[in-house]
C-alpha cells in the first residue's frame, strides 16, 4: 500500500506540473493571438519532465532552492518574451549575448513596455509559480517520509527519490535527464533542418514550437545542433543552372557578399546632379527615433516641418532601415553594412574590427567627429562602440540628462559644434519620440524636461485603422512626434543663428520601423516599413534622388559629397552613393531573425533561423524562375553577410591583381 501511495503521489506531482504549464502556455499563446499546437505541448511535456527529474535529483535544501530559482527564471523569461513579442513579433533567444546585454538595454526596454502585459497575466504567472513551488515542496515533504522505500523498489527509477546515492544511481538519473533533453534538442535540429514551408514567417514557427520549443531551439543553436549545410552546397542544390558562377569568386567574404547583392535586380537610375562645395562641408546627421513615414504623411501631419523638409529638399521614394534596433541603425549608417540577423551589434560584436565613416573622415579629410545622445554611455555599449567606429568626442549622460528632450540636446550639440574650427561630422541620436508614448512618459517629459506633450487634435487618416494602436494611443504618439518636429525646427533656426547653415549638410532619417500593422497588402507593408529620409544642402536642391534606399547607403553618400568626382567606394561598404548612376534601388532588413527584401519588382519575407523565404508581394509580373532566383539570392545574401560579421572579416580588403 505504501508503494502505491508513493507512486500515486509521484504521478499526481507530475500531472500537476504538466497541467499547470499546459494551462499557462495555452492562455499565454491565446493572449498573443497564436495557437497552442501539439508540437508545443510535446515540448511542454519534455520541459516539465526535465524539471521533475531535477527536483528528484537531490533532497538537499540547497538543491531544491536551485530548482525553484531555475524555474522562476524560466517563467520570468517567458514573461519578458510576452512583452518582447508584442513589440518585435519574435521571442528572445536564451543566449549569453542576451544575458550580457540585459544589464541596461534589455531591462530598460522591459521597464518601458511592462504595460503590454495584462495585469491578469502577471497575477497568473505568480499563481503558476507559487503552485509549482508549493507542489514541489509538498512532494519533497511526502518523499522524505520514507526514504528507504519510495516506489519502483530495486528498479532504476528508484534513484529519483533517494537522498544518498551510489555512483551508479547518480549516473542513471543523469542518463534519463540527458536522454529526455537529447530528444528535444534532436527534434529541434530535425525541424530546423527540415522546416515547414510556413516557417518563412517567424510567428508561424513560434506558434508551432511554443516557448519551451523556442528555449530548446536556442540551446540547440548554441550547442551547434542547428548548423546547416555549407552555403555553397545549399546554393548549388537549389537551382544550379540559375546560380552557376562564370567568373572567379571574390576572395573575401565582403567581396562575396557584395557580389550576391549586385546580382539582385535593379535598374539604371537618373540621380540628381552631385552638389558642389568650395571646401569640405560640415556634416550633421540627426537620427530620429521611431518615426514612421506613415505618421508624417497623415493629413494633417503631426510633423509639418519635417514633411516640408522632405518635400523641398533631396529625398527618396522609399527609405528603409536595415534592422530594428537603434544601435543597428547606427552601425549600418556609419559602417555601410548590414547588421547581424539575430541580435544587436553590441551583444556579440564589440571586439570585431570595423572601418567606419567617422574614422575615414578623420583620417582622410581631417574632420573632427562628435556623437551626441541623451542616454547612459553603457546603453547598447556605445561607450565601447562609438570610439571603435571612429568618434573622437562623445557626449552622453551625465552631460545630457537621461532622456533629455531633443530641443535641448540639439541646442547643446550645436553650441559645441559651432566652436569647431575644422570641418565637423556631428551625429545626434534623438530620444524624445522613443516608445512608449503613454501617460507615464508624458508626465516624465513634463516633470524632468519641462516639455508639454499635447495629444494630437487633428483628423487621423482612416487607413491607419490597420495599426495596432487605438485612437488614444495614436494621438499620444502623434503628440510626441509634434514635439520632435518643433525640436527639428529649432535646430535649423539655431544653425542659422550660429552661421552654420551656409556650410553644413544636414542628413535626417529614422532609426527603425515603428508599430506593427495588420499586414495584408503591399500598402500595409509599406506603411509599416517606410521611414523618413532627407538631405538638406546649404544651396537648396530639390527632388527624389532614388526610388528605394536604406541605411547602408548613407555613409557612401556622405563620402561622395565630400570627395566629389574623385569618390571611390570603400571596399568594406555594401551600400552605394545615392548620387551614383548605378544605384541599386533595393533594401534588405534583418530584424531578430525576421527578414525582408524589397526592390522595384518584389517583396520577399523570410526567417533567417529556418532559412525559409517567400515572395509575399509582386510589384510587377515575374516568372517562377525569376522569383526562385531572387529567393535564393536573398537567402545567400543573409547567410553570407552574417558570416562576414561573425567571422570578423568586415575589414578584409580584396588583394590587388598586379597582372
Amino acid at each position: 500500500m505504501g508503494k502505491n501511495k508513493k507512486l500515486l503521489e509521484t504521478i499526481l506531482f507530475w500531472f500537476t506540473l504538466t497541467a499547470l504549464n499546459a494551462a499557462y502556455f495555452f492562455i499565454y499563446f491565446y493572449l498573443l493571438e497564436m495557437r497552442f499546437s501539439w508540437l508545443h505541448f510535446f515540448f511542454v511535456l519534455t520541459g516539465t519532465f526535465s524539471y521533475f527529474l531535477l527536483v528528484n535529483f537531490f533532497r538537499s535544501r540547497a538543491w531544491q532552492i536551485f530548482c525553484y530559482v531555475s524555474i522562476s527564471v524560466f517563467y520570468l523569461w517567458s514573461l519578458v518574451n510576452f512583452a518582447f513579442f508584442k513589440v518585435f513579433n519574435v521571442f528572445l533567444d536564451f543566449s549569453a549575448g542576451q544575458i550580457a546585454g540585459i544589464n541596461l538595454s534589455l531591462l530598460s526596454m522591459l521597464k518601458d513596455f511592462y504595460y503590454l502585459i495584462p495585469i491578469e497575466f502577471y497575477i497568473g504567472m505568480i499563481i503558476l509559480l507559487s503552485c509549482v513551488i508549493v507542489s514541489s515542496v509538498y512532494y519533497n515533504k511526502m518523499a522524505e517520509r520514507d526514504i528507504e522505500k519510495i516506489f519502483f523498489n530495486e528498479r532504476i527509477l528508484n534513484v529519483i527519490s533517494v537522498i544518498t546515492r551510489s555512483k551508479k544511481q547518480v549516473s542513471a538519473i543523469i542518463i534519463v535527464f540527458v536522454i529526455v533533453n537529447i530528444i528535444s534538442l534532436g527534434l529541434c535540429s530535425y525541424l530546423y533542418k527540415n522546416p515547414r514551408a510556413s516557417w518563412w514567417n517567424a510567428e508561424n514557427q513560434l506558434s508551432d514550437i511554443g516557448i519551451w520549443g523556442h528555449f530548446y531551439s536556442s540551446l540547440a543553436d548554441k550547442l551547434g545542433f542547428l548548423k546547416n549545410q555549407p552555403l555553397d552546397e545549399a546554393k548549388a542544390a537549389e537551382d544550379p543552372e540559375e546560380l552557376i558562377e562564370e567568373e572567379p569568386e571574390p576572395i573575401t567574404l565582403v567581396g562575396q557578399t557584395k557580389k550576391i547583392y549586385g546580382k539582385m535586380n535593379f535598374e539604371k537610375s537618373n540621380p540628381l546632379p552631385l552638389p558642389q562645395f568650395d571646401s569640405f562641408p560640415n556634416i550633421l546627421v540627426v537620427q530620429l527615433e521611431s518615426v514612421g513615414s506613415w505618421a508624417i504623411n497623415n493629413n494633417p501631419s503631426p510633423m509639418p516641418f519635417l514633411k516640408s523638409l522632405i518635400n523641398e529638399n533631396i529625398s527618396v521614394d522609399e527609405f528603409h532601415s536595415n534592422g530594428c534596433e537603434t544601435i543597428n541603425a547606427e552601425f549600418s549608417s556609419l559602417c555601410g553594412f548590414w547588421p547581424d540577423s539575430f541580435e544587436p551589434v553590441s551583444y556579440s560584436h564589440q571586439e570585431k574590427q570595423f572601418y567606419c565613416l567617422p574614422e575615414i573622415l578623420s583620417e582622410k579629410f581631417s574632420y573632427n567627429t562628435y556623437f551626441f545622445h541623451a542616454n547612459l554611455p553603457e546603453f547598447w555599449s556605445r561607450d565601447i562602440l562609438m570610439p571603435k567606429w571612429g568618434f573622437e568626442n562623445t557626449y552622453f549622460t551625465p552631460f545630457f540628462r537621461q532622456k533629455e528632450d531633443d530641443a535641448n540636446v540639439f541646442s547643446k550639440s550645436i553650441d559645441i559644434l559651432s566652436e569647431e574650427e575644422n570641418p565637423f561630422f556631428g551625429y545626434i541620436t534623438a530620444f524624445t519620440t522613443h516608445s512608449p508614448h503613454n501617460d507615464e512618459l508624458i508626465k516624465y517629459q513634463k516633470e524632468k524636461n519641462n516639455l508639454q506633450i499635447n495629444l494630437f487634435s487633428g483628423a487621423i487618416n482612416p487607413e491607419y485603422e490597420s495599426s495596432e494602436l487605438n485612437e488614444t494611443e495614436m494621438r499620444q504618439y502623434f503628440g510626441f512626434l509634434s514635439a520632435a518636429d518643433d525640436a527639428l525646427k529649432s535646430l535649423f533656426e539655431e544653425l542659422e543663428e550660429k552661421d552654420l547653415r551656409k556650410n553644413t549638410v544636414a542628413v535626417i532619417y529614422n532609426d527603425h520601423r515603428f508599430y506593427n500593422f495588420k499586414e495584408k497588402t503591399l500598402e500595409n507593408f509599406n506603411f509599416y516599413n517606410e521611414n523618413p529620409f532627407v538631405i538638406v544642402l546649404p544651396e537648396k536642391q530639390k527632388g527624389k534622388i532614388q526610388s528605394i534606399a536604406s541605411h547602408i547607403d548613407i555613409a557612401p553618400t556622405i563620402l561622395n559629397l565630400i570627395e566629389q568626382e574623385s569618390y571611390q567606394p570603400e571596399p568594406n561598404f555594401a551600400g552605394t552613393s545615392l548620387f551614383s548612376a548605378d544605384f541599386p534601388s533595393k533594401a534588405l532588413n534583418k530584424c531578430l531573425s525576421n527578414i525582408y527584401f524589397t526592390n522595384n519588382d518584389i517583396v520577399i519575407e523570410g526567417n533567417a533561423k529556418t532559412e525559409q523565404y517567400q515572395a509575399t508581394y509582386l510589384k510587377k509580373q515575374m516568372t517562377e524562375n525569376e522569383k526562385n532566383n531572387l529567393l535564393s539570392l536573398v537567402k545567400n545574401l543573409v547567410n553570407k553577410s552574417d558570416e562576414t560579421i561573425y567571422s570578423d572579416k568586415l575589414t578584409e580588403i580584396e588583394p590587388v591583381d598586379e597582372n
